[in-house]
Formats: C-alpha cells, structure tokens, sequence
C-alpha cells in the first residue's frame, strides 16, 4: 500500500470527473489524501461567502471519506498566484505547512505527490515526496491570456520537466508532454459502465422531463468556454419540434434569446445521472474547434455511450479516433444536420443501431476500473 497526496484539478464536491474517479479507485490498494486545489483567493472566498456560494471554511480541515480516503482543504489564498509566480510559491508553501502536521499524524512520510494542474509545481519539494506523478488533462495554457498564460505555461513546463511519470488523457497532450518528458503514458478517460449502462427501461424518468417532446438532444456537462452554445440555440430553432435540453454547470454566460424547447436544468446529482441520459435520444457535444477542444478527451463522450445514447459530435483531433462508434461533424451546418438525422432514426426506434451498439462495447471495454489497473501496474514499476 502506498500513500498518494493525489492534488486534484477540481474541488471535490464539484462536478464529478476524472480526478475524483481515479482517487475513489486507488484508496482501493493506497492511502490517498484528496487536495482540494488552492482556487479559492482570500477575496473570491469572501465574495463567495457572502453569496451562500461556498462549502468551504477560513481554517483549513481534513474530513475522511473512507477507510483510505481523505479530502483535505486548505485555508484562501493569496490572489492573483496564477499571474505572478511568486505569488504561487507563497500559496503552495502555506498549503506545505498546513497539511505536513497532518502527514506525519498520519504517517506519511515519503508519499508519491500526484499532480493534475501545473501552480502545483511548486508544492514539489516540499512535502518529502518519494515521486512525482502528472495526470495532464487539458491544453492548460490555452484556458488564460497574457501574463497568466505565459506564467502557467512556465509553471507547465517545468513540472513535466519535473515528474517521475506523465499520464496524458488524449493524443495531442501526449505528444506535447513527450517534447518534455520520455516517460509519457496515454491514459484517456473512462467511464463506470455498468452504472451508466443499466436497462434503460428500469429507470424512471426525471420528472423535469415530464411532458418534454421527443426527440431530445441532451448535453451533460459542464458548459465552458470551448462549448458551442449557439449550436445547441441552433439546433432548437432547426427542430422545434424536438427538446434540446442542457444539464451541468455554467461557465459562461446563458444564452439572453433561445426558443422554448431550450431547457437549461443546471447541475443535477451524479447519482441521478443515468436516469437523466436514459430519457434522451442523442447525446450531443458541441465544442468549438481549436486547440483547447482537440486535447480534450470528454468524460461525457464515454458516458453517453454506456448509456446507449446515439452520439453527434465536432470531429475534434482527439474525437477523430472515435468515429468508428459516433458521428462527427466538421461544421456546425453539419453538426446540426446529423443531429436532426440521428433524432429522426431515434423516433423511428430502429433496431439495429450499430454505432450504439459499438459505443456500449467500448464502454464497457473502457471502465474506469481498467484505467486503475494499468496506473497501478506503472506506478509499481515506477518505485520497485
């Protein structure tokens, strides 16, 4: 057994993703200590605070979740620290000195330090770990501008520079991690099958989505700044006959015009999620090409095809590998077309739907269990 102070991309009552999944599987065989990420500046924690929009605390806590999983948040922070690098070094020793008391109560005296978002580079040194493992997500950089990007794309190269293994989740990160790092391994996303991948007609329908037509396009995610929002507006307009429905968090602003078979519902319980993909059609995912979208490799894509969910997508670089199991489009002309398309063949509830039945396959061949596997197989590797 090992310890891992596994420093998450996103804090964990968030919406689920990759970090929570990979950390929940590996307190299986380790000790994970789950870091919420120093996000919270002392004035957007006030802000927020004031706003009813924050669970969390001035005074840093650790709160466990089972027998070997803990999640550990740290007190606000300095503002500003993805601007200016002295800033971060500041942060990051503040979070050192709150979390090593803790480390050596709970024994953990040279545990592997597991990163997912680069302002961690510089907690590297400093809590006597063993290794240095990077999960590389996203194009980072690309998510800032000016000052920021430049500061982050630094703070970037150097913790490859830095890490004893690198896990790429898609194949334009891992050819860019390689330019830094050998020791580069390609990890994409996965999805828990069989809980997505239940009977669908043993699921009950949510009851927002009472009396809402058929088809419904659904999108489930996070809405950000690489999500086509007017292709989804579009797309309502095109088929108003049709429901498009959009459930997660918003990052962006809402569109101010959009028809009346537009349903923004917001976040909805993880757990509840394979109720919601059970009473769509087509999952949809509209992102705006460029290089922030090529590098994803979106969780949602695999959850949508546990659920059995016909798939219309942009033919991302990093989609392009999909094909074989989900339509792509190249424009959002196209993008919109297919949708209505692969609606219509939905109402039709054509029996041999191949691409789906492609997509369940995979799926299952794709659970986040055998991401821990493989990880676990190379992280032995990495301290034998």
């Amino acid at each position: 057994m090992k310890d891992i102070i596994f420093y998450g991309v996103n804090d964990w009552r968030d919406i689920k993703q990759r970090p929570q999944h990979l950390a929940e599987r590996l307190a299986e065989k380790h000790r994970i200590v789950y870091l919420n990420p120093v996000g919270y500046s002392v004035l957007t924690h006030l802000r927020r605070r004031m706003c009813g929009g924050t669970h969390r605390s001035w005074r840093p806590h650790i709160e466990r979740l089972t027998e070997h999983l803990w999640v550990f948040t740290p007190s606000p922070a300095l503002p500003f620290s993805r601007r200016f690098r002295i800033l971060n070094r500041l942060n990051q020793a503040l979070l050192a000195s709150q979390l090593k008391p803790l480390l050596a109560q709970m024994g953990m005296e040279h545990p592997l330090l597991w990163i997912s978002f680069p302002p961690a580079v510089d907690l590297v040194g400093r809590l006597n770990e063993r290794h240095v493992i990077v999960d590389f997500l996203d194009h980072y950089q690309a998510f800032f501008t000016g000052l920021t990007r430049n500061t982050v794309a630094a703070m970037e190269k150097e913790l490859l520079r830095r890490a004893d293994i690198v896990f790429a989740t898609s194949r334009l990160l891992l050819e860019e991690c390689h330019r830094i790092n050998p020791d580069v391994h390609l990890v994409p996303n996965g999805v828990d099958a069989s809980f997505f991948g239940r009977n669908r007609s043993t699921l009950p329908e949510p009851e927002e989505f009472g009396g809402l037509s058929h088809p419904r396009f659904g999108f489930v995610g996070t809405i950000s700044r690489w999500t086509d929002v007017d292709i989804l507006v579009e797309l309502a307009l095109k088929a108003p006959g049709a429901s498009v429905i959009v459930i997660g968090p918003w990052e962006v602003p809402r569109p101010f015009f959009a028809p009346r078979n537009f349903y923004v519902l917001g976040p909805r319980p993880y757990q509840r999620l394979p109720e919601y993909l059970s009473s769509l059609d087509v999952g949809v995912i509209p992102f705006k090409m460029g290089p922030l979208a090529d590098a994803i490799n979106p969780v949602k894509l695999f959850e949508y095809a546990a659920a059995g969910l016909r798939i219309v997508a942009m033919a991302t670089k990093e989609l392009m590998h999909y094909s074989s199991w989900c339509t792509l489009a190249d424009s959002p002309y196209a993008f919109i077309t297919a949708a209505l398309r692969e609606g219509e063949e939905a109402l039709r509830e054509k029996n041999d739907d191949r691409l789906a039945r492609r997509g369940v396959s995979f799926a299952k061949a794709n659970d986040w269990d055998d991401r821990v596997t493989r990880i676990n197989r190379l992280l032995e590797a990495l301290t034998e």
